[in-house]
């Protein structure tokens, strides 16, 4: 029984750190891209 909750909660905390992960992941390509938008934009 015990085994079983441990299981669950590394689970869960498997699934936020790599929810959070993959959203900084996403901030840094959306960054990439908003700076390369403005290199690309006449003064």
């Amino acid at each position: 029984m015990a085994e079983a909750i441990a299981f669950d909660i590394a689970v869960e905390l498997i699934i936020k750190l790599s929810s959070r992960a993959l959203s900084k992941i996403g901030l840094h390509r959306n960054l990439k891209n908003d700076l390369n938008d403005l290199k690309r934009t006449p003064n």
